[in-house]
């Protein structure tokens, strides 16, 4: 009675497992790589991702838009693209990180990507911290990396200057506009298709800031994003 029990609990398991797994099999997501003048480190950075990522069910398409480059990084990334069919590229010229966010998000929204978000040229967050994002956004609108989550390990520790500052900055937007997150810019997030369809036509901070507009529109919109302790 027993071993019959455990064998139909084993067959249960088995199949929860390969339901699982096609789901993930099934969903697509798109990362932005918005990339200014990039050309000595978007070649790490892509193969790192790409390779990374292969080893994930899901289908994972990288897009980097090159930001007003007056470098080589359009080339290089053009090189790159040759040997991995994920890589796609849009070479704007108006600039700002902002704008060239959008433009990634407008892209991926005409192709029905499950999950669309977007990571720094710098690889400061490192794929397997990225994928973190994405397994916590499955019940939930989306997931951004955070520097001072409790847990959160930055490497090299940053001066204590400098982390005050962010602290401080931080803390004083969290009260300006009422959002609840400890780290507003910390360059890694990831969004449900829904959340970036519904927030991208309001986004019009062209620079730096955009990530603190992109949550504040979140926020507008009751979506539910968490915010996840990283490493750095």
């Amino acid at each position: 009675m027993i071993s019959t029990t455990l064998n139909y609990l084993k067959q249960i398991f088995f199949i929860v497992l390969f339901f699982t797994d096609l789901t993930q099999a099934n969903t697509k997501i798109c990362i932005v790589i918005p990339a200014y003048n990039e050309e000595a480190r978007i070649e790490k950075t892509l193969n790192e991702y790409v390779n990374y990522f292969k080893t994930k069910t899901e289908k994972t398409t990288f897009l980097v838009v090159a930001n007003n480059c007056s470098d080589h990084t359009v080339d290089v990334v053009k090189q790159v693209a040759k040997k991995h069919c994920n890589i796609e590229l849009l070479d704007i010229k108006p600039g700002g990180k902002g704008f060239a966010v959008k433009q990634g998000f407008l892209w991926a929204l005409n192709r029905k990507f499950d999950l669309i978000g977007f990571v720094d040229a710098d690889m400061a967050t490192l794929p397997k911290y990225f994928y973190d994002l994405i397994e916590a956004s499955k019940d939930c609108d989306g997931a951004i990396a955070s520097r001072y989550a409790p847990g959160a390990n930055v490497e090299p520790s940053r001066p204590w200057m400098k982390k005050i500052f962010g602290k401080m900055y931080n803390w004083s937007l969290r009260k300006q506009f009422g959002l609840p997150y400890l780290d507003t810019q910390c360059g890694a997030k990831i969004f449900t298709h829904d959340t970036i369809a519904k927030v991208t036509p309001d986004m019009q901070e062209i620079g730096w800031a955009f990530d603190l507009e992109l949550l504040y529109l979140c926020e507008l919109e009751g979506k539910k994003i968490k915010e996840v302790a990283t490493t750095r």
